[in-house]
């Protein structure tokens, strides 16, 4: 548990459950595709799996979804209050500045035993420099790409997805029709 446990949730855009329905699919599709783990590093899909909101988008963050086990998120110690508000998290990294984020996940990959872990390498938030240092500290090398396992997840909205769309047009046609 973090150090920011009593904030956890307080913020988040949804219920605990729609978060874990959304990290089962995805543990299926991880699976499927014959990884044990999702390295998620993309901003929309951290938030996808999980509400957590950056303003950070320089600093390396990044999700460890495992096919089985607990989600852990990697955060710069700037941002761990806010990423337990925004989270259900219970497992937050966080790294200070100066600290290199890869040996961070270096150890919690090996902590966890994930030996087959896919990559969300597509994007610009995970620069070639440092998926080769990834690479290289974790001995696999190329990193197995799984930029497609959750975007076909995202396009089929659940029910609270669809509420929350249905209020966000109710408050636009307010705002045009002030």
């Amino acid at each position: 548990m973090h150090e920011f446990a009593d904030l956890r949730g307080c913020e988040a855009a949804f219920p605990a459950a729609e978060f874990e329905a959304r990290q089962a699919r995805a543990r299926a599709a991880v699976a499927a595709g014959g990884h044990d783990a999702l390295v998620a590093t993309g901003p929309e899909t951290i938030y996808w799996l999980t509400g957590r909101q950056s303003a950070g988008y320089f600093a390396f963050q990044a999700l460890v979804l495992p096919a089985e086990g607990r989600p852990v998120l990697i955060v710069r110690q700037l941002e761990l209050a806010g990423a337990a508000a925004n989270t259900w998290l219970d497992a937050i990294v966080a790294y200070p500045d100066g600290a290199d984020p890869v040996e961070a996940l270096a150890r919690i990959l090996a902590e966890a035993g994930l030996r087959r872990p896919a990559f969300e390498l597509a994007g610009w938030f995970l620069p070639p420099a440092t998926a080769a240092r990834i690479a290289a500290r974790i001995g696999l090398d190329p990193l197995p790409d799984g930029s497609g396992l959750i975007p076909p997840l995202r396009l089929v909205k659940s029910p609270a997805e669809r509420a929350a769309i249905r209020a966000a047009a109710r408050y636009a046609q307010a705002g045009l029709a002030a």
